[in-house]
């Protein structure tokens, strides 16, 4: 059975569209954008996601010579299926014109990210995204709970700093 919400056992209700924290292996979290949520036959739940990066994850080479936003993190190619278990919390990834003009209301600052390129694994490059690329977009049935969204009165500045600025 597929799901457009569902209560998951960590973070509360999540949707998909919605980006969340993941559990690794490795014991770090990841942040995903859950795609689909399903349940099976005896009652395991599933979700799949789109992996995003953030530039500590990324080669230092590929970041280098390159300048980036603050909590700037990297739509990643890689794809991947895991237990709703798995979800510790709930963040927000924004696309650079959505991020500077609007907040989703229950997601603390510290939780928001920006979006505006793609790492592509195979080739290790970061590539800009340019439509039809990049941050899924969903629509839900009206039975699903909408997000409380804050609109900025006027559009936020913010401003690209080198790779070392960000991590040292």
């Amino acid at each position: 059975t597929y799901f457009e919400q569902f209560n998951s056992v960590c973070s509360g209700v999540v949707k998909t569209g919605d980006f969340v924290y993941v559990a690794t292996e490795s014991g770090k979290q990841a942040i995903a954008q859950i795609n689909s949520i399903w349940e099976t036959k005896d009652g395991k739940s599933f979700f799949f996601f789109f992996l995003l990066l953030t530039p500590s994850e990324l080669l230092a080479s590929v970041l280098a010579n390159r300048l980036q936003y603050r909590q700037e993190v990297f739509l990643s190619t890689v794809q991947e299926t895991t237990p709703t278990i798995g979800i510790i919390g709930k963040c927000c990834v924004l696309e650079v014109d959505e991020y500077v003009t609007r907040r989703a209301t229950e997601i603390p600052e510290a939780d928001v990210y920006l979006c505006e390129s793609i790492y592509d694994e195979f080739n290790k490059i970061i590539k800009k995204m340019e439509p039809p690329i990049g941050l899924k977009k969903f629509t839900h049935s009206q039975d699903v709970t909408l997000d409380e969204i804050f609109y900025f009165r006027r559009p936020i500045s913010i401003q690209k700093v080198s790779f070392l600025l960000v991590f040292f």
